[in-house]
């Protein structure tokens, strides 16, 4: 497979998941969308192997809303204390 179409099939993928995710609802993100804990700087954040690793991952925080599930490197990672928390 030739790297534009490796790299159109892999863009296509991406926003496919993306039209999927629900919206950003009140408390995860501010105006215009903005997420101040972005899942891919929580230290739950395990991202996915491979390429797909460089924008999606999951939280593998118990506690999250987000626990196990698939996440957009920018979207909010569901966790609420990170600060008195240690990654386990």
């Amino acid at each position: 497979m030739s790297k534009n179409i490796e790299r159109d099939l892999a863009s296509a993928i991406h926003w496919s998941l993306m039209r999927q995710r629900e919206p950003i609802t009140s408390g995860e993100g501010g105006e215009g969308g903005f997420v101040e804990m972005q899942a891919l700087t929580c230290p739950y954040y395990v991202p996915l192997s491979g390429e797909w690793g460089s924008d999606w991952g999951a939280i593998m925080h118990p506690r999250s809303t987000k626990f196990g599930q698939l996440v957009f490197e920018h979207e909010w990672c569901g966790c609420t204390n990170h600060p008195e928390e240690e990654k386990p």
